[in-house]
C-alpha cells in the first residue's frame, strides 16, 4: 500500500485519479507534504496551466461571438 504521508506516493496516486478535481486534490496534497517534490510541482503546474488556457480560450471565444453580433 502507498504511504499517504509520502509526497512521491501521493503524486503517483494522482495518475490513477478518476477526475481532474481528484487529480488536482492529490497533487496539491503531494506539494503540501513536500514543497520540493519537483514531480508533483510540475504535474500540478500542468493542470493549473491547462485550466488557465481553457479559461482564456472560452473568454476569447465569447469576445469573438460578441463582436459578430
Amino acid at each position: 500500500a502507498a504511504n499517504p504521508k509520502n509526497s512521491y506516493a501521493v503524486n503517483g496516486l494522482a495518475l490513477f485519479a478518476r477526475s481532474q478535481s481528484e487529480e488536482e486534490r492529490l497533487l496539491r496534497l503531494a506539494v503540501e507534504l513536500d514543497p520540493m517534490n519537483s514531480y508533483a510541482l510540475a504535474n500540478l503546474g500542468g493542470i493549473i496551466m491547462c485550466e488557465a488556457w481553457d479559461d482564456l480560450s472560452r473568454m476569447r471565444n465569447q469576445e469573438a461571438e460578441d463582436l459578430l453580433q
